[in-house]
């Protein structure tokens, strides 16, 4: 399979000429006969090209990225299809290199490339000196490879021996043509090592400096291959019949091709002997407890051999990129300490539990007691129905847990849990790509797009990058700090004008007490004139013979131009990672006074979201309401195929939002229920017909399967019933507000829905402060809500206004869960702990008014 889907990646990459790319060996037996491997060298400076176009591709995920030398770049992209997930490696390299020596370059690899079939195969010359090279290093050379370097020595004739003459010297490199010429491979392959000792030597006569050029990096890459291990950690826990053996099995079987090797563990690493409680066991609970004194001892064996078992066992596995499986782990004791013959304190077992390592994903099997029973008999109904519950608990307090229902067929469980573990390896690679890849251009390339219709006459670049360019021709027009953000965001804070550059900070709504202090140490900063020592510069750059009609190519200019306005300073938000990821512009007067703020649609989706957004708050400028205030449009229109909303700002002094639920906001909501309110059979309304609309879209069958069942269980709730629908924000949160004078000025009304069900608005608001401020649990958020350990008096007051009893939360936070699952699952690719703790939540929803 490496074959041929390396011969489709170079199939692929051909279609586009800017990729400089060449197959170094193999390609003649193509497409009849694939070999076992494909070497594919690349440009450097087009790496990140392949990178972007693999990423990007809609058709897989890119979930996992192997650096087995400091130059060679081992991808992995993951197909779903009908059947089975395909893999597809794409192994290229960026020059050559292998035991402490650079031999190519990938210039000298791409050196005269010729086309052939429709692919970029190596000259004669590379392909003859890099088999050499390879083989000889390797110390082994293939019956095929033999028959291909006489052809290729043929072919060359005098060329041949420069080849040989400068990669061995001239005496080793005599002896090997002379074997060559003679097919004397029996001397040949006997004096293999002594042609790889002449190897080594010349490169270090040729280039001293050589072997510091391999080791350097190296030493980088072995370090990061430790500290960000490419193999995952997998642990499966359920029941006694359960089905955790099978779904191991298949695992390996499913996401073997993500990895280079797969290895199977039970309950513990066994550094110290095999424990027969977490393997095979026929009755586990046929012993009697260990007196309470060996059972403390038996965590404390327990710990060490947790611990030196990982370093020993397991981590060093993880970073040979192999997939890790544990039948059962330590937290099994907290389930079924009984199995475990324990006696002794539970909190104990906590404690201890503090200090084991922790896997990258739980996969927990669900099955009901009854099924449960039919496979294994050892244990009660009770006792099953309490592991079953335990169990559950345990995924939802686990961060990286995942419940899956284990009552479906093995094959089913197994995809969806095969589903499950790339979303993570796809989230995974995202989080780690900076290590490889600088993103910071990619962010300035992709704002250059959006606020320049022609990236010829203007664009946004670092300093090196203007150093490249010629001053002559370029100028300067603005420059900015660069403020980053850990999560993603950004900020571009103009220079120019101290004033404006102080009040860009009102763009970053900061909500922690860590973020408001970085912010304010910032702004005192800034006030001091030392933004050259606190943040990055970043200049927008445009031609000298740029005329005025040209100009308009800019935004910037443009909406100079609109609001006839000369002299404004720009701040720029880079927006939220994400599919509807858009810039937002500041507006600020050289006096620090903010005139408005534009939003940028760029493509399709944010083009339709902005253009929402203006046509709603123009909607919402002719209503008088008491408890809020909404922007006023100044201006909504199309420029170069981006629609600009430009909106007024607060008028006046601000402060932070209210992060609690407050009468402020109960006010809001109540305004917002009586605008569009109606009562309309759930089966009837746009929410529902949105929402099973999203579900038929969602790619994972794994969240397709729980949305599905979560609708089937609220649909027997709800029956024929009716319920309340109105206006609502689509984000409401303190981070999309401001107080002033005594209400407060709400913006951000993207997602505003006219006919959005009732309490949504409250559910999101719940919700996004204790899951992303607090940083609450699904159970403790589910809890607040449904339990009354929130100010409870609240939401009953607003659902008495909605006509609605208390009973009602439950249907309409479910509903409110299940859309917002249906959204991510159906738009966002790499939010795998996002995509979780709402299933959490969903799962806790819908079973949890079951067990009522």
């Amino acid at each position: 399979m490496k074959a041929n889907e390396n011969y489709n990646l170079a199939s692929y990459v051909n279609t586009s000429m800017d990729i400089r790319y060449s197959i170094l060996h193999g390609w003649q037996s193509l497409p009849e006969r694939l070999p076992s491997d494909l070497d594919i060298a690349i440009a450097p400076e087009d790496l990140k090209k392949l990178e972007r176009r693999l990423r990007d591709n809609g058709n897989g995920e890119l979930v996992q990225l192997l650096q087995h030398e400091t130059s060679c770049y081992y991808f992995v992209l993951a197909v779903g299809e009908e059947n089975c997930i395909r893999f597809i490696p794409v192994d290229t390299a960026v020059d050559y290199r292998r035991d402490g020596r650079v031999y190519f370059t990938a210039k000298e690899l791409l050196a005269g490339r010729q086309e052939w079939n429709g692919l970029w195969v190596a000259a004669p010359e590379v392909e003859f000196a890099y088999l050499l090279v390879k083989k000889v290093s390797k110390c082994v050379l293939p019956d095929h490879q033999k028959v291909r370097l006489q052809v290729l020595h043929e072919l060359l004739g005098e060329e041949a021996y420069s080849v040989a003459r400068r990669l061995f010297g001239t005496r080793w490199g005599e002896h090997l043509l002379h074997w060559l010429t003679h097919s004397d491979w029996a001397t040949f392959e006997a004096n293999l090592p002594s042609l790889k000792r002449a190897l080594r030597w010349e490169v270090v006569k040729r280039d001293p400096l050589n072997p510091l050029r391999y080791w350097i990096p190296e030493i980088k890459r072995v370090w990061r291959r430790w500290r960000y291990p490419t193999g995952l950690f997998v642990v499966v826990l359920g029941p006694d019949g359960a089905g955790k053996s099978t779904l191991i099995q298949h695992l390996q079987k499913n996401l073997g091709g993500a990895f280079r090797r797969t290895t199977v563990f039970h309950f513990r690493p066994s550094l110290f002997g095999r424990d027969k409680a977490g393997g095979s066991e026929t009755n586990p609970h046929g012993k009697s407890p260990r007196p309470w004194l060996l059972s403390v001892l038996k965590i404390h064996y327990y710990l060490f051999d947790y611990v030196l078992g990982y370093l020993h066992k397991v981590r060093p596995r993880l970073v040979r990129s192999t997939l890790v499986l544990f039948d059962r782990y330590y937290d099994d004791l907290l389930v079924d300490p009984r199995r475990y013959r324990y006696d002794g304190p539970q909190w104990l077992i906590k404690l201890a539990r503090k200090f084991i390592p922790q896997p990258g994903l739980f996969l927990i099997l669900d099955v009901p007691e009854e099924q449960l029973l039919e496979r294994k008999q050892e244990a009660s109904l009770d006792e099953m129905r309490r592991q079953r519950e335990a169990y559950r608990q345990l995924a939802m307090e686990l961060p990286d847990a995942v419940l899956l229902d284990g009552s479906s067929p093995a094959k089913k469980v197994a995809r969806n849990a095969s589903e499950v573990a790339l979303d993570y390896l796809h989230e995974r690679y995202f989080k780690r790509r900076h290590l490889w890849f600088n993103s910071d251009l990619e962010t300035i390339d992709w704002l250059s797009s959006i606020l320049s219709s022609d990236h010829e006459e203007g664009h946004f670049a670092e300093l090196d990058a203007i150093g490249k360019n010629s001053k002559a021709e370029w100028q300067t027009n603005d420059s900015f700090g660069w403020l980053k953000i850990k999560d993603g965001r950004g900020y571009l804070i103009p220079l120019k004008f101290q004033k404006a550059g102080v009040r860009a900070l009102d763009l970053y709504n900061a909500q922690n007490s860590k973020a408001r202090i970085a912010k304010k140490l910032l702004t005192i900063g800034l006030k001091l004139n030392m933004s050259r020592f606190l943040l990055p510069r970043v200049y927008m750059t445009i031609r000298r013979d740029v005329n005025a009609k040209e100009n308009s190519k800019i935004l910037l200019e443009y909406i100079k131009d609109v609001l006839k306005i000369k002299d404004l300073t720009f701040a720029i938000s880079l927006g939220t990672p994400g599919p509807h990821r858009k810039p937002v512009i500041q507006l600020v007067a050289p006096d620090g006074k903010t005139l408005g703020y534009a939003k940028v649609g760029w493509n399709e989706a944010t083009n339709v979201l902005v253009k929402h957004e203006a046509e709603i708050l123009q909607q919402l400028s002719n209503v008088p309401f008491n408890s809020f205030l909404t922007p006023s449009v100044l201006y909504a229109g199309w420029w170069a195929d981006r629609f600009i909303c430009i909106q007024s700002c607060p008028e006046g002094k601000t402060e932070f939002a209210p992060r609690r639920l407050t009468s402020h906001y109960l006010f809001i909501l109540k305004e917002l229920s009586d605008f569009h309110k109606c009562q309309i059979l759930h089966k009837e309304s746009s929410f529902w017909k949105n929402l099973l609309q999203r579900i038929e879209s969602i790619q994972s069958a794994y969240y397709r399967y729980v949305l599905e069942q979560g609708v089937c269980r609220v649909e027997k709730w709800l029956g024929n019933a009716s319920l309340p629908f109105h206006m609502r924000h689509g984000d409401f949160a303190p981070w999309n507000a401001y107080k002033m004078n005594g209400k407060l000025f709400l913006f951000d009304w993207e997602y505003a829905d006219r006919e959005a069900l009732g309490g949504w608005d409250l559910f999101h608001f719940i919700v996004q402060t204790l899951w992303l401020l607090e940083k609450r649990t699904p159970p403790e958020i589910y809890n607040a809500v449904l339990k009354n350990e929130m100010n409870s008096q609240f939401m009953e007051t607003y659902l008495e206004y909605l006509g609605l009893d208390k009973d009602a939360i439950h249907i309409l936070f479910s509903l409110y869960l299940l859309d917002r699952l249906a959204f991510y699952a159906s738009e966002e690719k790499t939010g795998f702990h996002k995509l979780q703790h709402l299933t959490n939540l969903v799962s806790l929803c819908v079973y949890g008014k079951e067990h009522q």
